[in-house]
């Protein structure tokens, strides 16, 4: 929002300076001033056009620039977000089959030793 005011604000500059070259071109030919005066406005106005669209560019580049590092920084996020995820999901199955495991060699056990206590 503040680069479209920004942008707004650079435009309405340039307006300004456009009418103020309009206003100078418009004395320094009713008058009888010689036409060097106009023309070196006239340049120097439209250095500042052109400094002012360069810098429109380069704010409008280092926006674009910023968005897509926080892009690539949000995706990085992401990804390793789910990675993480993904590694604690694989903990919990190896622990639960784990616990299955032990659950069912003590069974086995138990079952084994109370054969042999039967048959003793």
């Amino acid at each position: 929002m503040d680069l479209i005011k920004y942008t707004y604000t650079i435009t309405l500059s340039t307006q300004k300076l456009f009418a103020i070259d309009e206003g100078e071109k418009e004395v320094s030919s009713s008058s009888s001033s010689s036409g060097s005066s106009s023309s070196s406005s006239s340049s120097s106005s439209s250095y500042v056009v052109v400094v002012v669209i360069v810098v429109v560019v380069v704010v409008v580049v280092v926006v674009v620039a910023a968005a897509v590092v926080v892009v690539v920084v949000v995706v990085v996020v992401v990804v390793v977000v789910v990675v993480v995820v993904a590694a604690a999901v694989v903990v919990v199955v190896v622990v639960v089959v784990v616990v299955v495991v032990v659950v069912v060699l003590v069974q086995v056990v138990a079952a084994a030793a109370a054969v042999v206590v039967k048959q003793l």
